[in-house]
């Protein structure tokens, strides 16, 4: 059986170049993939289908639903459940090529369905009432708790 031996120093620029690793000024190194993959949008949106946050109508367009079952959670808890929805898709799929565009799919599909599962709890009947009585980002006014999606969404590191 073949040792495998650790690098030295000086051997570190061969080893760079062959195994595509970064290093960074505190001198940590990281391994780079060098093909990313494109995920099929419509693998993330039926992932979100199952999870009930959106559905199918009749012309096969994902839209996006109340999630009935989370209606008598206080406000943050509601919006925890959401952010970590959020953290795990997109954590899930952060290695895709077209990752701006799975984040926008997602960030529709998650903001509008916060905001109808609110306007469900607070019987506003529209997702636009929930949007104008707590903001874009449905901010709970008791403890201050908003929905972490930002405008541009960056990379989770790998």
């Amino acid at each position: 059986m073949m040792k495998i031996r650790k690098p030295k120093y000086k051997d570190l620029p061969q080893v760079v170049k062959r195994l595509n690793i970064r290093k960074d000024k505190k001198h940590h190194f990281q391994i780079l993939k060098d093909k990313k993959k494109k995920v099929p949008v419509e693998e993330v949106l039926t992932y979100l289908a199952k999870t009930g946050i959106s559905r199918r109508n009749a012309r096969g367009e994902f839209v996006p639903k109340n999630v009935g079952h989370i209606v008598n959670m206080e406000h943050s808890q509601i919006l925890k459940y959401y952010n970590s929805l959020v953290s795990g898709i997109l954590g899930r799929y952060s290695f895709a090529k077209n990752y701006d565009r799975v984040v926008s799919h997602v960030k529709y599909q998650i903001r509008s369905s916060c905001a109808l599962t609110l306007s469900l709890k607070y019987k506003l009947r529209r997702r636009a009432k929930a949007f104008a009585r707590f903001g874009t980002l449905l901010q709970c006014p008791r403890t201050g708790t908003k929905l972490r999606i930002l405008k541009k969404m960056s990379r989770f590191p790998v």
